[in-house]
């Protein structure tokens, strides 16, 4: 091992993982600093660790707690001396090259977070406790860029200046999850780059569901809600996240003065929002005051609309967003600085500046819902 690191075991109630992990740390590093971080557990590891030799350093908790992993992680880098530190679970047991791969990757990003993964196997015949599912995401190439979403606090490192200016929130403390992805989605908003590192491997060793675990499964989704709440972004069961986005929708459109429907008229509203409708839509079906209609539009992310005037306020705003045509040309009415939807250029009118009193309604002339929220998709979410 080439660089220092202080590696911070945060633990509560797992004794027997605890033992094998702190052993194999000392095993693969006999000079490195390692911390033990403990929520004052109950179990026999404060006697343990008193008497192992094992730890540079010990924190425990003054009183039994409740799950307090973001307050035992702050209090554990606290203590480090080293630049570098690396974030253990009690039951993630490292590989045999380990420190190597933090070696060689910060020696490539020095100022990136290293996010390690859980082995397939067990060589050893340790039970593990899960097959890690972002090794189905990625190549296995030694490392590979990544989300901020992909980064599970149980086996990572990061140079503790990163740290010191975006510590764990202790908010989320008492219940499990999403403490790990309120820490990585800061510092991404810093432009602090994310790597999956494969060879960082740890088994996630198998154990019994302590107290604690039990307690916190009942109030498992409150950090979720406290998250998504926090950062406008829906995140289901860890997978890739959405951000939820401000949607402003002008789909009003007068009808003919001879009382037949506009030809501009889209006739899938209702499907095209329903896909849309984890997002936070507005409407505009009235004429507005210029003022009211500016502030509206700047307040969104992007916009749909048809065919009209909307578009090409938007755009004296400086504000993009999708047009959908019909029978008329976004080549003559539309501006490149949207995206500008035509289904097909054979329902085209023949004279596009002659009021279409006699054009008949054509649905058959419209792309469809599916193909326009894939363009958005693409183009804004």
């Amino acid at each position: 091992m080439n660089q220092k690191y202080s590696i911070i075991i945060c633990s509560f109630n797992k004794l027997d993982a605890l033992k094998l992990v702190a052993a194999k740390v000392k095993q693969l590093s006999s000079e490195s600093e390692l911390i033990l971080s403990d929520d004052h557990s109950t179990d026999g590891t404060i006697e343990w660790a008193k008497n192992s030799k094992l730890f540079s350093k010990i924190h425990i908790e003054k009183s039994p707690g409740n799950y307090r992993l973001n307050t035992i992680r702050n209090s554990g880098i606290e203590l480090a001396s080293n630049e570098y530190i690396i974030l253990l679970d009690a039951d993630c047991l490292p590989e045999d090259y380990f420190f190597k791969g933090y070696d060689d990757f910060f020696k490539k990003h020095p100022l990136s977070v290293a996010i390690g993964i859980t082995n397939r196997a067990s060589s050893d015949g340790l039970q593990i406790k899960e097959v890690d599912k972002r090794l189905s995401i990625y190549n296995n190439d030694k490392c590979e860029k990544c989300g901020w979403e992909l980064c599970f606090g149980g086996n990572i490192g990061f140079k503790k200046i990163l740290w010191i200016n975006n510590k764990f929130d202790t908010s989320y403390d008492g219940y499990w999850g999403f403490e790990d992805l309120d820490f990585s989605i800061r510092l991404s908003k810093q432009n602090i780059n994310f790597y999956l590192c494969f060879d960082v491997k740890v088994r996630h060793l198998e154990h019994e569901i302590c107290s604690q675990s039990k307690d916190f499964k009942n109030g498992e989704h409150r950090n979720r809600d406290m998250f998504e709440k926090r950062y406008s972004i829906r995140f289901h069961d860890r997978g890739e996240p959405s951000i939820i986005k401000k949607i402003l929708i002008s789909k009003n459109v007068k009808a003919l003065r001879n009382g037949n429907q506009n030809p501009k008229d889209y006739p899938y509203w209702d499907q095209l929002i329903k896909l849309l409708s984890e997002h936070n839509i507005t409407f505009i079906d009235r004429e507005l005051p210029l003022n009211e209609l500016k502030n509206t539009i700047l307040d969104c992310d992007f916009f749909i609309s048809i065919d009209s005037f909307f578009q090409h306020y938007a755009w004296s705003v400086n504000k993009k967003g999708v047009v959908i045509f019909s029978v008329t040309d976004p080549l003559i009415f539309g501006h490149s600085f949207h995206v500008n939807v035509l289904k097909d250029r054979k329902y085209l009118r023949k004279n596009q500046f002659l009021w279409m009193e006699n054009e008949s309604y054509n649905i058959d002339a419209f792309e469809s819902p599916e193909n326009i929220f894939q363009i958005i998709k693409l183009k804004f979410l």
